[in-house]
């Protein structure tokens, strides 16, 4: 069993509401004393009486910006059959454009009803907007367009934001933080440069009412990020989470106080209603955990994950708890917590994917076969697509490496880098 360390693209906009229509026999109750019905009958076209109406394959499509979007397609009915030989025209706005530079497209329906629309090439930036489709005598219809910007980015909220000041090369590390690869620690968020020469980082941590995340500096001193400013520390060792830094002891480099000795290995910094904890695994074969500054012990012979959790035999176990909360694991993402409780996203032995949620394991919803756990309940599929697996929701395309999702007390954000483009 291996711990994974790694586009919100962002969620689709939902479909335009109906609109209201007045019904066809109040029509004709209405008006039957001022026309006679057989002057109804034969002046209204036959065309638009047979109920022809437009409909699109999906009611939203998506891409990166500069790419294109393929297979959307516009099908015609006539009272719920397939109408052929209906003339379509479909629109485009807001920068969109078909392959060939224009924001229009016709065609006929074929024999089965669909009318194929050309490929739709997104535009420098993204954004938002619409497809529309029209025929003569019949109800159109319309769909949501959307395009996300590519190069470093990060999730808020589900929406896929680009990072101001990020460097393309740079790599994702946490919130929206990207270390770049001459070792600045750069906000996307605004493009504010957090730390300088940082040879290697932990995990960003919310609890006690501030965020801190420990750093490593290429001269062999530590530092933490307090807030976003940066604190010598006064311990050092390899970064973990929040102001942990561990090795053969563990310490809290915000206090100086040493928390562990005889490490072997440890797991990740939670930060929950339980307290701020990590997982310690000895030399001699003992497990503890941190939690608050005070170790606890563990049974041995398991392998710490985050917080308060340990791995044996593929099952994960909460401290001292002898049932499992996991069974069957094969991978395990990496932790993301808020103060208030935690997720990790699992692969299991049979090829499905689960989360656990502050200690309850919850099935993962449209992630397909062959994907990897990456952070909180998200997994990175073979076809590099973010999908949120608490909701089924694809979050970005064209992803190619994940940070650590974190929050900073008022939003949670996740960095990512997209496939560059350029137009």
């Amino acid at each position: 069993m291996t711990n994974s360390t790694s586009d919100s693209p962002s969620p689709s906009p939902s479909d335009d509401a109906p609109r209201s229509a007045i019904s066809r026999r109040s029509v004709l109750t209405s008006s039957a004393l001022a026309v006679p019905a057989v002057l109804l009958t034969t002046t209204s076209p036959a065309f638009a009486a047979s109920g022809v109406s437009l409909t699109f394959d999906r009611s939203a499509y998506s891409g990166v910006e500069c790419s294109t979007i393929t297979g959307a397609t516009v099908s015609a009915s006539d009272n719920g059959a397939a109408a052929a030989g209906v003339a379509v025209t479909v629109l485009l706005g807001d920068g969109y454009t078909f392959a060939n530079g224009g924001t229009s497209a016709t065609g006929t329906t074929d024999s089965g009803g669909s009318y194929p629309v050309p490929d739709i090439t997104v535009p420098s930036g993204g954004g938002s907007s619409s497809i529309t489709a029209s025929a003569p005598n019949a109800s159109s219809a319309s769909a949501a367009l959307s395009g996300t910007p590519s190069g470093p980015v990060y999730l808020e909220g589900g929406v896929v934001k680009r990072a101001v000041g990020v460097p393309a090369d740079s790599t994702p590390a946490f919130h929206s933080v990207f270390l770049t690869t001459d070792k600045r620690l750069v906000d996307g968020y605004d493009g504010t440069v957090l730390a300088s020469d940082v040879d290697s980082l932990g995990q960003m941590i919310f609890a006690a009412g501030v965020w801190r995340a420990p750093l490593a500096k290429t001269d062999g001193s530590c530092t933490y990020l307090e807030n976003g400013t940066e604190q010598p520390s006064q311990t050092t060792g390899d970064p973990d989470g929040y102001s942990y830094f561990l090795g053969g002891t563990a310490s809290n480099g915000a206090t100086g106080q040493d928390l562990a000795y005889n490490n072997r290995s440890w797991g990740a910094v939670i930060s929950d209603t339980e307290g701020l904890m990590f997982p310690i695994a000895k030399n001699d074969g003992l497990c503890s955990w941190v939690q608050d500054d005070n170790e606890i012990l563990a049974p041995s012979g398991r392998n710490p994950v985050a917080g308060s959790l340990f791995e044996d035999g593929g099952s994960i176990f909460h401290g001292n708890d002898s049932a499992a909360l996991a069974q069957d694991v094969k991978t395990i993402g990496a932790s993301y917590s808020d103060g208030t409780g935690y997720r990790i996203p699992l692969e299991k032995n049979d090829g499905s994917f689960t989360y656990l949620q502050s200690g309850t394991e919850t099935t993962a919803t449209g992630v397909p076969s062959g994907s990897k756990p990456e952070c909180s309940s998200y997994f990175l599929t073979s076809d590099n697509r973010l999908i949120d697996g608490a909701s089924a929701t694809e979050l970005a395309k064209e992803v190619e490496k994940v940070g650590r999702s974190a929050y900073n007390g008022t939003v949670e954000r996740t960095p990512l880098t997209i496939t560059s483009r350029s137009c």
